[in-house]
């Protein structure tokens, strides 16, 4: 099988490590992986690059990009392969796959733009994303039941067949990032209870109320700190608020990072403090590690990631995340084995190895569909 992934961007996020990831793995077996960027940007460029799986730049400069010349030269592209496999919307990639005339699957990963004012961009591209989805020749795919539920409402999709794929536990990706920072780090707040998250600082990622819980709870405790690590757009707002709280001598941003889950490895709690999250590939890097990992009642499809059986770390508010962490720090020296061995348990669930297999059993399915019609 011929696959050609579209991304946007070869940013250090979760879709893109996803297929990056699965691309490499693809390359392994049967199936020979094309993976075709949007544009010219993204901390993971080198990578894709170094990994071997053959790769394009469509040259669009943004969504609403529609140049001739590249939707040509895109098209040409699209019938050396058997299926398009969409990770992200883009109206000339969408037209382009439509003019190939090859099979077509889109995932839904998520970025309903819920928690937001939409705006007038927003508004047509969810357009022409629904049209474009509502197509019979379309295969959809979910990373979740509740990324399902809400694309069905948000894109009026038909009553067809949609198919949910978990993803699986990535395996790391790193940029030869060297962990002096990370050593310092750890000799500096040794002996400390650490809350930490990882991912993009935007406003969906809600980190502030992370800093926020943060803050109450910490007040008249010397040895407790903050690590987040990541960075974005919102990163100036919240080192501001770091400071309002008083908290910055308790908290350390340390930027981007590759080596993630060397940083993760340090923290006594995780808090994934994000809103309306398809998935959540981040509570389940820190689960496999055994540790405590919490998010709040609105975090979407996360929720399916800790299950009824980890409920206790789903919070209501702030004031109740604050509470939990004073809880963790009272027993902070209790070695409960059998709570990390829940955690690990829940996280083994999802595995890459099952995502891949269906990924392929899904591209198994159209083309045997294609094939009989």
């Amino acid at each position: 099988m011929r696959i050609l992934h579209f991304i946007w961007s070869a940013n250090f996020g979760g879709i893109e490590k996803l297929v990056l990831s699965l691309s490499i793995e693809q390359m392994k077996g049967d199936t020979s992986p094309h993976i075709l960027r949007g544009c010219r940007k993204g901390e993971l460029i080198s990578s894709i690059s170094e990994s071997g799986v053959p790769f394009t730049f469509a040259g669009l400069k943004n969504g609403f990009d529609f140049n001739i010349s590249r939707y040509n030269e895109i098209v040409k592209l699209m019938k050396e392969y058997d299926i398009i496999h969409m990770h992200t919307f883009n109206p000339l990639i969408a037209c382009t796959a439509i003019k190939s005339r090859k099979k077509m699957i889109y995932t839904v990963h998520g970025n309903f733009n819920l928690g937001r004012k939409p705006r007038i961009n927003d508004h047509i591209m969810n357009l022409l994303r629904s049209i474009f989805l509502r197509r019979s020749d379309v295969q959809v795919t979910f990373n979740s039941k509740w990324a399902k539920e809400t694309a069905v409402t948000k894109y009026r999709l038909k009553d067809r067949d949609l198919t949910v794929i978990y993803n699986g536990i990535l395996p790391e990706i790193q940029l030869n990032e060297a962990s002096n920072d990370r050593n310092d780090f750890k000799s500096r707040v040794k002996n400390n209870f650490i809350v930490g998250t990882a991912g993009r600082f935007n406003q969906s990622k809600a980190i502030d109320r992370l800093i926020r819980s943060f803050a109450s709870f910490a007040k008249n405790k010397d040895n407790t700190s903050l690590l987040l690590v990541g960075d974005g757009s919102e990163r100036p707002y919240l080192e501001n608020l770091v400071d309002q709280l008083g908290i910055r001598d308790k908290t350390t941003f340390t930027g981007f990072r590759s080596n993630v889950g060397e940083w993760q490895s340090l923290m006594d709690v995780c808090v994934i403090p994000g809103k309306f999250e398809a998935f959540g590939l981040a509570a389940l890097e820190t689960m496999q590690k055994g540790i405590p990992t919490f998010v709040f009642q609105d975090a979407g499809g996360m929720l399916e990631v800790l299950g009824d059986d980890l409920s206790e770390y789903v919070i209501s508010s702030e004031a109740d995340l604050s509470e939990k962490l004073k809880d963790f720090y009272s027993h902070r020296k209790d070695q409960d084995e059998t709570r990390k061995s829940k955690l690990r348990e829940r996280a083994g669930l999802f595995t890459f190895d099952k995502m891949v297999s269906n990924y392929k059993h899904c591209y198994f399915k159209i083309l045997h569909t294609s094939d009989k019609q």
